[in-house]
């Protein structure tokens, strides 16, 4: 077994011991309990303008989807409770996800093969769900694993849970990806068009 099957092999198994993951699916949103308040939806989680990114991938490829950061407004530090796909049409299986956090390189990368991925700019990676948020412009990178299907396949944004002391919020952030195997990037564009018409994101514009 050479050096680079023997780090991917020990990755696999940390991603696998560490509690709060499952791969085949992102974490589910938490159970509200009786008489608990809901969530508020004006936190400090920074939301990014409307934004999409278009791949062409082969029918098959499995990729990491790291697409969106999550910063903060403030200086106080949230706890990530669940992250969730919206918008979601077509054959995309969801692997499931991970974050980057300040060891990464600075800024988003955005597609990268395989889940969880080989590319060493990431730094190490853990599971999102408990992770806490730090002030400051360089946040955490959501790294989503994605398995992609035969044709037109998208997502709108990504809805975040979390919680800042005993205060419950949520957040919708625009993070549209388009995955168009075999389709010329005026086709793909259109396609997501049509689709985000019809599922855009709460409080995001072109």
């Amino acid at each position: 077994m050479n050096r680079l099957v023997r780090r991917a092999a020990r990755l696999l198994a940390t991603v696998l011991a560490v509690g709060g993951f499952a791969f085949g699916c992102l974490p589910s949103a938490p159970t509200k309990g009786p008489g608990e308040p809901a969530e508020r939806t004006d936190g400090p989680l920074r939301l990014p303008p409307w934004n999409v990114y278009y791949w062409y991938p082969t029918p098959g490829d499995v990729v990491s989807d790291g697409f969106q950061e999550l910063l903060l407004t403030g200086q106080e530090p949230v706890v990530v409770d669940s992250v969730e796909q919206l918008g979601v049409t077509g054959d995309l299986e969801v692997l499931g996800v991970l974050y980057a956090g300040a060891r990464r390189k600075a800024g988003s990368i955005q597609i990268s093969p395989g889940f969880p991925p080989s590319n060493l700019l990431f730094g190490p990676l853990l599971p999102v769900v408990g992770a806490e948020v730090p002030p400051g412009g360089l946040g955490l990178e959501v790294v989503i694993g994605l398995r992609v299907g035969d044709g037109f396949s998208a997502r709108t944004g990504l809805r975040v849970h979390y919680h800042q002391g005993g205060t419950r919020f949520v957040s919708d952030l625009s993070a549209g990806i388009a995955f168009c195997p075999g389709m010329s990037r005026d086709a793909c564009k259109a396609a997501y068009d049509d689709w985000e018409h019809s599922h855009p994101v709460a409080g995001t514009g072109h």
